[in-house]
């Protein structure tokens, strides 16, 4: 997950940057799932301009996205849009719905 605070008033910029740089992670496995712009954080938190939760093979993968030449070479523009990025790599997933004992909602099928 990467949380994503653009510099204001450059947002048609930033998008522009994150179209080239998803088809960079493209070729080495990456897959945006969702990218989404948060409206609350709890106090004293900053809220991020957009929330992106990506996917990669392996953590190999995502290494070899962000050391990939053609990346780098789009880092100072990365830096003229983005002014501060907090990821966040996940371990295991946790399917709650498939929890043994958990009850799943009629007409859930999870």
């Amino acid at each position: 997950m990467a949380q994503l605070y653009i510099y204001p008033g450059k947002e048609a910029e930033f998008h522009e940057y994150e179209t080239q740089a998803l088809h960079i992670a493209r070729k080495h496995g990456g897959e945006l799932i969702c990218a989404f712009t948060p409206v609350y954080a709890d106090a004293g938190i900053e809220t991020p301009t957009e929330i992106h939760v990506l996917r990669f093979g392996d953590r190999s993968a995502f290494d070899t996205f962000k050391s990939d030449p053609e990346h780098a070479a789009i880092a100072d523009w990365r830096a003229d849009v983005i002014r501060k990025t907090v990821i966040v790599v996940s371990g295991d997933v946790i399917d709650y719905c498939k929890i043994p004992g958990d009850r799943v909602p009629p007409g859930w099928h999870g």
